[in-house]
């Protein structure tokens, strides 16, 4: 949608904008959710803790990114992932039942946003059958590649930045920093891939693949 036509359906939806802190909570797993939320500026991670404090990162939303779609569409339901910012955000909060449902003016720009909805929920969802994908590889290596190899191919280059730090992708990937890094630097050894921070760059294919 153009910047117009969101201004224009901004007051439809009971739109706020809200500021956060960096490492601020949003949402809490248990919580109930009745709005969307667009990230303005800023980032926040989707993640899963379990009662000891261990953290899996299930996504990274950037600006214009959203979450909390799936769970605001589906009332009664209770998040089983909180949100928690990684640098200062501002976020844009909209009204899920005021999405779903035409507003009293007839505006012409609610079929438009029910598409996008639609269309962003079934990018979340190959998102994360991309990750079950990782996650389902048996040794840290294979994590590591399945993953470098699909953002090779969704960059279409095989120079690319990731949005995450090493203890981030270690979460994401749900293995130890220390068998994270330690395979990493095997991987440059050996002449798989070279890195420098959160840049890298995949070289020859590694035997046997």
């Amino acid at each position: 949608m153009a910047e117009d036509e969101i201004l224009a359906i901004l007051p439809c939806l009971r739109a706020r904008v809200q500021g956060c802190s960096q490492g601020e909570y949003v949402l809490r797993a248990g919580d109930s959710c009745g709005r969307v939320y667009v990230v303005l500026e800023g980032g926040v991670s989707v993640v899963r803790e379990d009662w000891w404090g261990n953290r899996n990162i299930v996504t990274e939303v950037g600006p214009s990114g959203s979450f909390a779609e799936a769970y605001a569409c589906t009332p009664g339901s209770r998040l089983s992932v909180s949100v928690v910012t990684t640098r200062p955000t501002m976020l844009l909060a909209l009204d899920a039942q005021s999405m779903l449902r035409s507003c009293n003016a007839a505006c012409s720009y609610h079929g438009r946003l029910m598409e996008n909805l639609v269309a962003t929920i079934a990018e979340a969802n190959l998102r994360l059958n991309g990750k079950l994908s990782y996650l389902s590889q048996r040794s840290t290596r294979e994590k590591i590649l399945a993953y470098l190899s699909d953002e090779c191919q969704r960059r279409g280059s095989r120079s690319f930045s990731i949005p995450f730090k090493r203890q981030q992708l270690a979460d994401f990937l749900s293995v130890n920093r220390s068998a994270l890094s330690a395979e990493l630097g095997r991987m440059r050894d050996e002449g798989i891939i070279d890195f420098e921070r959160s840049r890298f760059t995949l070289l020859e294919p590694p035997r046997g693949r």
